[in-house]
């Protein structure tokens, strides 16, 4: 349970308990008021000559007063329960806003804090390995909506099944499972992709049918300096692409990556900028057979 929920219930007992005895004292204090108007217009005199009772005696008071006690307390018990109900379905709420629903594997959120207490407790020393499902769209494709849902579900128990106590796991995308490892050494880090890679290999059982997923890994390291849980995802998702593009198993996030993402994204901003600026015009160069001087073709060229 996190710290800000065990202050929200913390707060609950105490400001709920202030309640109950708030509405207790209220009516007892009602109770007393209504006896006294009662007895200033005369009521407790035609309650006599009515009922032959004599409001006066300790017996009448007593019965009185403790009827005002059972109500009061029948009143805190109804409370109490309500108020338990409430906290149960708080709990839940907190629980499932945690969890994939399809999977029931950890979260994104569930993910970030789980990293981020274990970031404090390892003295910042842990990886972080982002797994990303190869040419899932075409499994989306053949199967629909259903299927992919059927071959996350098989994934997802693997990788639970794959992880070693303390490991932290989830599913973090569409596509994409999360493993942190505490401890920041890359061998152990590279042993555990290559595992990962080959129990997604393994295929999945769809319908009747079987079909092969690939995988590839990003891997992030937090040892070489203070990172938050956003920067290491930030970090394996960068490597993840890397990855993909060079169509191997995994890869190390390196900062020059970083270096080469950000400036391919200056470098578009600057084009897309000057291509609506017209800056950037197409020029038009033919391209001619020289048997036949015909021209068969134009290339685009921008200037």
């Amino acid at each position: 349970m996190t710290k800000p929920l065990k202050r929200l219930l913390a707060f609950d007992f105490s400001s709920a308990t202030a309640r109950e005895t708030t509405d207790a004292l209220v009516i007892f204090s009602m109770a007393i008021l209504a006896y006294k108007t009662i007895a200033d217009w005369g009521g407790l005199t035609i309650l006599h000559n009515v009922l032959g009772i004599d409001p006066v005696k300790p017996s009448f008071l007593y019965f009185f007063g403790m009827a005002l006690v059972l109500f009061s307390t029948r009143r805190i018990g109804d409370q109490r329960s309500e108020r338990a109900k409430r906290l149960a379905a708080e709990r839940r709420a907190q629980a499932a806003s945690m969890r994939d629903p399809l999977t029931q594997l950890p979260n994104r959120r569930q993910f970030q804090a789980d990293v981020s207490a274990a970031l404090k407790k390892s003295d910042n020393k842990m990886s972080v390995l982002l797994l990303g499902l190869d040419q899932f769209k075409k499994l989306n494709e053949v199967y629909g909506h259903v299927g992919c849902d059927e071959a996350l579900v098989q994934i997802g128990s693997r990788i639970r099944n794959r992880a070693a106590p303390g490991d932290i796991f989830a599913r973090i995308g569409d596509d994409e499972f999360a493993l942190c490892l505490a401890g920041s050494d890359p061998e152990t880090a590279r042993r555990i992709a290559c595992s990962l890679v080959e129990i997604v290999k393994k295929p999945v059982q769809i319908g009747i049918e079987q079909h092969s997923i690939g995988a590839s890994v990003g891997i992030a390291q937090a040892g070489r300096g203070h990172m938050t849980v956003d920067e290491l995802l930030r970090c394996a998702h960068v490597a993840l692409s890397r990855t993909r593009n060079t169509h191997t198993e995994y890869c190390f996030f390196d900062p020059k990556m970083d270096a080469h993402v950000r400036e391919r994204s200056l470098l578009e901003k600057d084009l897309r900028a000057a291509i609506g600026g017209y800056e950037i015009r197409p020029y038009y160069q033919p391209i001619v057979d020289l048997k036949t001087k015909r021209i068969v073709g134009f290339e685009s060229l921008g200037r």
